[in-house]
């Protein structure tokens, strides 16, 4: 290195420059030339050739490779080169540039520096005067906003995203900014809302695919996107079966379209509404597929997601060990990145896994600290979760502090509507009510929560609402009712382990509380 350092510096200044412009042409035009592997390459010898605007479209090309490919940190520093080459009024590219450095930073995590780059692309923009760019820019920073649980900051950055849209006639930035404010609507509760403004947005993406001559690639992404978070509202509704056609549609629009990051969203999204429907293996499938994808992309703010859902799958089939591993990784990894949803989730699902091992104290720790994250960021679906886990914790020893907070959770989740968590709140209210020895209350309560839930073809965590009310009508002197309750909730249970292909998991599951409780209860045991 000394050696080529010491030659290097010998040879005079022009010389340099031509035999750097002679390389970089060598390299483009050569046979075994690579397109945008190669030309971080040529743009390093453009560069020092003393050609800063060539070379700044050679880092750019090559960025757009190493992105694909999944090497963020090399297109970070690549796009950072193009920016220092570029002329300060070329903002055109400068746009291109930076929009590409927002999006790593989004997948790393780095919420403060991702922040910083949103506010230098609205500036391109503005530069630019472009209205398309705008509203792009402005979305951008709404999006932002719902991921870090910043509901009304989203608002307002909405609001301009529409306008340019609108100023700039183009009909898919109209349909991207109503999936932002359904979105938003979805992260303060009000799902009916929601789902009203998704359906004006795919509405609104099929004129723009009409306007376009067709169903471009943009239409179809963006209608992709509209579904997920279509998926996402019905889920949170207990829409179950509804939720996976939105989410299939926009996984065979992603496969389609190539795009690994946005299958590995929907796939991961698939994954819980098969877990809400007890199917256990589908889910776990789902995931690991979805981190695989991740883990090969570097997409860090993803991963934490994955790990959590994972965590949580295991502490539904009642394998508390494995959860706990998952969980506390994914907890870990949320912290690292500054991810409060992450870490609300998967503060939760811990706690939700500690309370089955037994430990009444570690779970009310990590329930509550997911509760104030969830709180603090309006998220209402982990902080209702978040209530009625603590609510359960506090059931024996507190069982009037339980009852409020089981009504809090339902009235929260009356507000969206949520229906797994009315059927929770309702069935957990009961609970403290029998506890407090107001039998009949309790008994409306659970019954009420019963009657929800079978209006549901494919009810989430039916054995346990039952369960629930067959102790209720247990302690109220109701035997015969109490029994025919057990029997429904075996049957349930039933049907989710006959849905377990794997002996193990099949084994862990019926080992766990609830299932053990139930056959006790028949005697069974």
């Amino acid at each position: 290195d000394m050696i080529m350092t010491v030659a290097y510096s010998m040879v005079p200044g022009e010389d340099r420059t031509r035999l750097h412009r002679i390389v970089a042409e060598r390299i483009a035009t050569s046979p075994s030339y690579r397109p945008g592997q190669d030309d971080a390459h040529v743009a390093r010898h453009l560069e020092l050739a003393g050609d800063a605007v060539s070379s700044a479209e050679r880092y750019l090309r090559a960025a757009t490779h190493a992105i694909d490919v999944g090497g963020n940190a090399d297109a970070f520093r690549q796009l950072s080169r193009a920016l220092k080459l570029l002329p300060p009024g070329d903002h055109m590219r400068r746009f291109q540039a930076r929009r590409q450095r927002e999006e790593i930073l989004r997948r790393l995590a780095r919420r403060p520096q991702q922040l910083r780059e949103l506010a230098a692309l609205r500036k391109e923009a503005e530069a630019l005067g472009d209205p398309q760019k705008l509203a792009l820019a402005h979305a951008l920073t709404a999006q932002f906003y719902i991921d870090v649980g910043k509901a009304p900051a989203a608002s307002r950055a909405v609001a301009p995203a529409m306008q340019y849209a609108r100023e700039a006639g183009d009909k898919l930035a109209e349909a991207d900014a109503l999936r932002l404010r359904s979105a938003i609507a979805r992260l303060v509760g009000n799902n009916e809302e929601s789902l009203r403004l998704c359906e004006q947005a795919l509405a609104m993406c099929s004129i723009g695919a009409g306007g376009a001559g067709g169903d471009s690639s943009g239409s179809l992404l963006t209608r992709a996107t509209i579904l997920n978070n279509q998926g996402t509202t019905l889920w949170n509704m207990g829409r179950l079966e509804l939720a996976i056609e939105a989410y299939a549609e926009a996984l065979v629009i992603y496969r389609a379209l190539q795009l690994p990051r946005q299958e590995a969203r929907a796939l991961n999204n698939m994954g819980i509404v098969f877990s809400s429907l007890g199917e256990y293996e589908e889910a776990l499938a789902h995931y690991k597929s979805s981190l695989k994808i991740d883990q090969a992309l570097g997409d860090r703010s993803g991963i934490a997601l994955k790990l959590g859902n994972i965590g949580q799958a295991y502490a539904d089939l009642g394998d508390v060990e494995r959860a706990e591993s998952y969980l506390s990784k994914a907890l870990k990894l949320g912290e690292q990145t500054g991810d409060p949803s992450s870490m609300a989730d998967a503060a939760i699902s811990w706690g939700q896994a500690k309370l089955a091992r037994g430990d009444a104290a570690g779970a009310l720790e990590l329930l509550e600290r997911g509760r104030e994250l969830a709180t603090e960021n309006r998220e209402r679906f982990q902080e209702i979760r978040g209530l009625q886990y603590i609510a359960l914790a506090h059931l024996d020893s507190n069982p009037e502090w339980s009852l409020d907070l089981a009504k809090s959770a339902t009235e929260l989740a009356r507000k969206m509507p949520m229906i797994v968590g009315i059927t929770y709140g309702l069935a957990i209210a009961g609970r403290a009510l029998s506890r407090l020895g107001r039998h009949d209350e309790a008994v409306a309560a659970t019954t009420e929560a019963v009657a929800i839930q079978d209006q549901q073809p494919r009810p989430e965590g039916a054995e346990h609402v039952l369960y629930w009310h067959a102790c209720v009508l247990g302690a109220a002197g109701q035997t015969s009712a109490a029994q025919a309750a057990f029997a429904r909730s075996e049957k349930e249970i039933d049907i989710k382990a006959a849905r377990l292909r794997d002996a193990d998991l099949r084994s862990i599951y019926l080992g766990s509380k609830t299932p053990k409780a139930v056959r006790a209860a028949l005697g069974r045991d």
